[in-house]
């Protein structure tokens, strides 16, 4: 604080008599206060800060729907009268930090799903607004599929959920159903049962969000293939021939297999008779074994003209 600057004046001086009795002229007395101003710092008329009786934050309630998510807070200082005091400095602080952070301008981050108490201080006053973490789920990822089951066998389903920023959410209720239970049917917990031949989608649904998976619950002839397929003695005959011809067969295999799924008796006979050629193409250096693997395709073609021709 500056201290006032003494006064000199050229006229002769007035005393302070002449003035309280009333004789020194009346422009005398105004320049003399006029001076006294104009001598004294700046600090001196310079009125004092007002004082925060009340700290406002908005929104006082909000709910935070994703890990990582972020809300911006704003804090407002007013006066015993309700007048916005401006050029505040707030002090920010989190009563949960591991369910909400806050940084030093107000900015709240999402951390775990619960409740927050932010609190925002000037001049020894505080507010405080209330921020709820709930993560809702965006996305249910349904696993495993496509998968293919025979009758009466069984698979456990999951179904993954997500928020809108793809962070995991547990602790959810899902809900299975199937589109088709005469085929299979899925118990709450995402237990899949294959009752009869058929393809059916099976849906897990959570909080509004939704996601599917395909279950394929194989023929006879399907069943009896994947046997086929899957047979050591095959496996050891396919292992023993040149690269190309266990290949081609393999593919040829798989095209069979294809075709019984979707019900295509034509890609069928043309898949065998693709193994055929493989066959016939093979090394002479493996006939023994491609014999063999010959009587093999027999016994799979037999298996699909008695599915062919019931």
């Amino acid at each position: 604080m500056r201290s006032c600057r003494s006064l000199r004046f050229r006229a002769p001086p007035i005393s302070a008599r002449s003035l309280l009795g009333g004789r020194a002229p009346p422009f005398v007395v105004l320049g003399l206060v006029i001076a006294a101003v104009l001598a004294c710092g700046e600090e001196e008329m310079t009125a004092p800060s007002a004082v925060v009786a009340v700290v406002e934050v908005s929104p006082a309630l909000d709910t935070l729907v994703a890990l990582g998510a972020t809300l911006q807070l704003q804090a407002v200082a007013r006066d015993a009268g309700g007048a916005t005091i401006s050029g505040r400095t707030f002090l920010w602080s989190s009563s949960n930090p591991g369910v909400a952070t806050v940084t030093n301008t107000g900015l709240v981050t999402a951390v775990a799903t619960g409740t927050a108490t932010i609190r925002a201080e000037t001049g020894g006053v505080f507010g405080t607004a209330t921020t709820v973490v709930r993560q809702v789920v965006v996305t249910l990822v349904v696993g495993p599929t496509p998968v293919a089951l025979e009758a009466a066998e069984v698979v456990q389903l999951s179904a993954a959920a997500t928020d809108a920023n793809g962070r995991p959410v547990s602790g959810v209720s899902v809900s299975w159903r199937s589109s088709d239970t005469g085929v299979a049917t899925v118990g709450s917990d995402g237990v899949v049962t294959a009752v009869a031949p058929g393809t059916v989608t099976i849906t897990a649904e959570a909080d509004g969000a939704s996601g599917q998976g395909t279950v394929t619950v194989l023929t006879v002839e399907l069943t009896r293939l994947r046997a086929l397929k899957d047979d050591p003695y095959v496996s050891v005959l396919l292992g023993n021939v040149a690269a190309a011809t266990a290949d081609g067969l393999r593919a040829a295999f798989d095209a069979v297999e294809l075709g019984l799924a979707e019900g295509d008796d034509a890609a069928v006979q043309a898949a065998i008779s693709t193994a055929r050629n493989v066959l016939a193409a093979g090394d002479p250096g493996d006939a023994v074994l491609l014999a063999v693997l010959g009587l093999v395709l027999d016994h799979l073609e037999l298996l699909l003209q008695q599915h062919m021709n019931p």
